[in-house]
């Protein structure tokens, strides 16, 4: 493959990284957005009770006073529906920037609508109600209940803010790295390609390892002490192969979408091994050749059945 379409899948790569952290700070979006809309809608029956019956109804606060909470809460209801629509709209962002990362025949006329899409949606900044000094003199009177009410809603709203600046931040950065590649048709960040041959590198390293120590625990020449000792090596060194194999089959259907090739032991890895990873548990799933396996003895000898020749480093091609 020629330089400039390495060039390009390794940007494709770097954009994969902004848009993986984007697609979790939309998540908190839509998540704070709902949580504001939950304030709202579960606290109706609440802020009548709060603000007209329990302050107005016995002189606690005056009509002005209880329009000032009224308009706040109806600017919050706006600023929720607002939110919804900013988040669908980065939502297709987000969309359009994985159709990009995966179509093999992505141009860059993809690119400048990308580059469209974001500056509309950095044109568009949402202002949130302003919870001002006199709300907060107006809380102040509020019996107990009611200043609650009205704090929660402040709350939701300054944690959908830094769900939108971490946002914005991200998407920023990722339109500069856009610009860059646009204008020059040169990547200069982080060299994905290279990182992903570095862990071919790594479990060539370690399968010989493995090997190695394997030959030792059949010699018969061992202590006790010490067949612990190179079956915890071998343990290790297993699991240090299926992190890498791991690391590089994330990047898989970006790299064959776009025509380049990872090869292990001279067979694309997706035909013999599926790697999942539970983000919550963080608990690694290998399944090989068809064979769900979990201790790392059968991994190895899996593995040994299913390779005829050394392990190839990670090629490129």
């Amino acid at each position: 493959m020629d330089t400039k379409n390495l060039n390009k899948v390794n940007h494709k790569l770097e954009m994969d990284r902004f848009y993986t952290e984007s697609s979790g700070y939309v998540k908190g979006f839509n998540k704070s957005s709902e949580n504001l809309k939950k304030v709202i809608t579960d606290n109706n029956l609440g802020y009548f009770n709060a603000f007209e019956r329990d302050a107005l109804n016995v002189g606690i606060i005056n009509e002005n006073e209880l329009n000032t909470i009224i308009i706040y809460l109806d600017d919050t209801w706006w600023y929720h529906i607002d939110l919804e629509n900013e988040c669908r709209e980065y939502d297709r962002l987000l969309g359009n920037i994985r159709d990009y990362i995966y179509n093999g025949q992505s141009t860059e006329k993809d690119l400048d609508e990308i580059l469209e899409k974001i500056n509309r949606l950095e044109e568009f900044e949402l202002t949130p109600p302003e919870f001002t000094q006199e709300l907060k003199v107006i809380s102040s009177k509020l019996p107990e209940e009611g200043r609650y009410l009205l704090t929660k809603s402040q709350n939701q709203i300054l944690a959908t803010q830094h769900s939108i600046a971490n946002l914005r931040k991200t998407i920023d950065e990722l339109n500069d790295s856009i610009k860059e590649f646009n204008e020059t048709g040169k990547y200069t960040g982080f060299n994905h390609i290279s990182d992903l041959e570095q862990h071919g590198e790594v479990i060539i390293e370690r399968r010989a390892y493995v090997h190695e120590q394997s030959k030792k625990l059949a010699s018969g020449n061992l202590n006790h002490d010490d067949i612990v000792d190179v079956k915890a090596n071998i343990d290790k060194a297993n699991n240090d192969i299926l992190n890498n194999i791991y690391m590089v089959s994330q990047k898989l259907d970006i790299l064959d979408s776009n025509g380049v090739r990872v090869l292990h032991n001279s067979v694309g890895i997706p035909e013999y091994i599926d790697v999942t990873h539970d983000i919550m548990s963080d608990n690694l799933s290998i399944t090989m050749a068809g064979f769900k396996v979990y201790d790392s003895t059968t991994i190895l000898n899996m593995a040994n059945y299913y390779t005829l020749e050394p392990i190839l480093p990670i090629t490129v091609y």
